[in-house]
């Protein structure tokens, strides 16, 4: 299957249970990595099955981790005005 990216993000937040899933690509094959467990344990970063490219988000604790975001993965949060 070849991954298609998406023209824009799209950013689904759930407000009651504070979860944000951000998602670059249509791919349906990929993992949840943990990449900084100890500081940031419910930051996961969603990656290709088969290139390990970052294609998207869940972030449980979203308004914690929020501000955060920018300095961790400057590529994907430039802009926190984007952002729920």
């Amino acid at each position: 299957m070849t991954r298609e990216w998406l023209p824009k993000p799209v950013y689904k937040y759930n407000d009651r249970q504070d979860v944000l899933n951000v998602f670059y690509s249509d791919r349906v094959h990929y993992y949840g990595d943990e990449e900084y467990q100890k500081d940031y344990p419910y930051l996961y970063v969603l990656r290709d099955d088969d290139t390990e490219e970052v294609i998207g988000f869940t972030i449980l604790d979203y308004s914690k981790y929020k501000p955060h975001l920018p300095e961790l993965y400057p590529d994907h949060f430039k802009n926190l005005d984007e952002l729920p």
